[in-house]
């Protein structure tokens, strides 16, 4: 199977839960909830000190979720992350997506030796459609250059945290992604 079936997968399930939400607004994993639940997926939240989130129940646990949840999204500390792996595959739960930093290495090879789907390294919200924002540009960029976050750093370290400037290179690359002299010129630069 390959990652784009595992993805596909993932992002069909009938429910999935997301363990990281989070009280504080501005942190990834609720505002990753909120994207997939807007997008009209069943979301479940999981969060030990939190009872509800969205107005809607939140679970202290993976081994709590209802039984009809079919995937595990990880956006939490690495040293975490196998807890809530073991913790799923326990439940029954095989489709894994830790959200990129989210993964360590034992989390992996958990999911590897327990015959789990997994993705890890990627960011979820580059391949749940339609695709807005920034999340399009990190897509662009990684059909342009395969992984998008050597390119972004690449990018931005050329213009020193000139993030205008940046932001509109990046948009102009990502717009001529199919222009042949655009990619000759980007890779003879020397990045």
């Amino acid at each position: 199977m390959t990652k784009r079936d595992v993805v596909d997968r993932i992002l069909g399930a009938k429910r999935i839960a997301v363990a990281g939400v989070s009280r504080k607004k501005d942190k990834f994993g609720s505002a990753l909830y909120k994207e997939l639940l807007g997008k009209g997926m069943d979301m479940v939240a999981v969060n030990p000190h939190m009872t509800s989130f969205m107005d809607l129940p939140c679970y202290p646990s993976v081994e709590a979720l209802p039984e009809n949840v079919e995937a595990l999204i990880t956006v939490v500390k690495p040293s975490t992350t196998l807890d809530l792996v073991k913790a799923a595959e326990a439940k029954g739960i095989r489709l894994i997506w830790m959200q990129q930093g989210s993964e360590s290495d034992e989390a992996v090879e958990f999911c590897r030796e327990a015959g789990l789907d997994f993705v890890h390294k990627e960011c979820v919200l580059m391949y749940a459609d339609p695709v807005g924002s920034i999340h399009r540009f990190h897509r662009g960029i990684a059909k342009l250059f395969g992984r998008y976050q050597r390119a972004v750093l690449r990018i931005v370290s050329n213009y020193d945290s000139d993030w205008s400037t940046c932001s509109t290179v990046c948009r102009r690359i990502v717009s001529t992604v199919n222009d042949s002299s655009v990619l000759y010129s980007l890779s003879s630069k020397s990045f």
